[in-house]
């Protein structure tokens, strides 16, 4: 699996620019307003996180179908809209089985590099570089095989590693159930981030930074950012919610003054 997105960042750096800088600025920037807000501003938000999460995941439960992933995204994000407290539940539950099955699946993946080209040779920097047709189409090889590499190490998996992954889901989920508001924000928060760190690196592999490198070299440090990112945009979407509450009591509370203040003056013309 390593092998295989190494590969891919060394194929990455001779893509059309278009294919990683388009991608890699509105990833971030929607990532950005998950991070910061998706909990604050409330339904039209979480659909949008709706939409992102479940267009992914029909991306990847249907072969890399484009179509499945749209209708996906469009069901998970009306669920999101009309029943918000569901949907977070079924976010909680999700985003443990993915971070359970990163870490107790790393074991059973392939060591072996994926098959998709190399790219074209050339003398220049402009030889190298791939169309967008090309680049789109090396890309999808290196998705079908990340996900066939997903679904190998699925098959190899023993029943009492499933059983550890399920009862993350089971316990996120029953969690986010009683704590639902502190749940949306620390969902939005971990879904921001990752959003936010898909973009930067599809960013700095049009560099040729070779992030995955960086990343694998030093994954107790991006572990950590990681982690501190996550609980910063949890703490500042809660933080966000006490001061909407507070103000809206506050817009109450000057409401309910002005109509008795206009109650007593209809009193005293009377």
């Amino acid at each position: 699996m390593l092998e295989t997105l190494q590969q891919f960042e060394q194929v990455a750096a001779g893509f059309s620019p278009a294919v990683l800088l388009i991608p890699g600025i509105v990833t971030g920037l929607i990532g950005l307003f998950v991070w910061l807000g998706g909990f604050g501003f409330n339904r039209v938000s979480t659909a949008l996180v709706g939409a992102i999460g479940g267009g992914t995941l029909g991306f990847f439960l249907a072969g890399g179908n484009v179509a499945a992933a749209a209708v996906s995204a469009g069901i998970v994000a009306f669920v999101a809209f009309a029943l918000k407290r569901l949907f977070i539940g079924s976010l909680a539950a999700v985003l443990a089985v993915v971070f359970g099955f990163a870490l107790l699946a790393g074991q059973y993946f392939d060591d072996a590099g994926g098959a998709a080209p190399a790219g074209p040779s050339g003398t220049s920097e402009q030889d190298q570089r791939l169309s967008i047709s090309e680049s789109v189409e090396t890309a999808k090889l290196y998705v079908d095989d990340f996900r066939r590499n997903i679904d190998r190490a699925r098959s190899r998996m023993p029943v009492h590693t499933w059983i550890v992954i399920i009862a993350l889901a089971v316990t996120s989920a029953a969690a986010a159930f009683f704590l639902w508001r502190f749940a949306s924000a620390l969902c939005c928060s971990v879904l921001g981030t990752m959003l936010i760190f898909l973009g930067l690196i599809l960013l700095l592999l049009w560099k040729g930074s070779m992030p995955i490198s960086r990343i694998h070299n030093r994954a107790a440090f991006y572990g950590l950012v990681f982690l501190g990112m996550a609980a910063f945009g949890t703490v500042e979407q809660l933080l966000l919610l006490l001061r909407t509450k507070r103000q809206a009591m506050r817009e109450e509370q000057a409401k309910a003054d002005e109509e008795e203040l206009q109650g007593k003056q209809r009193w005293r013309s009377d």
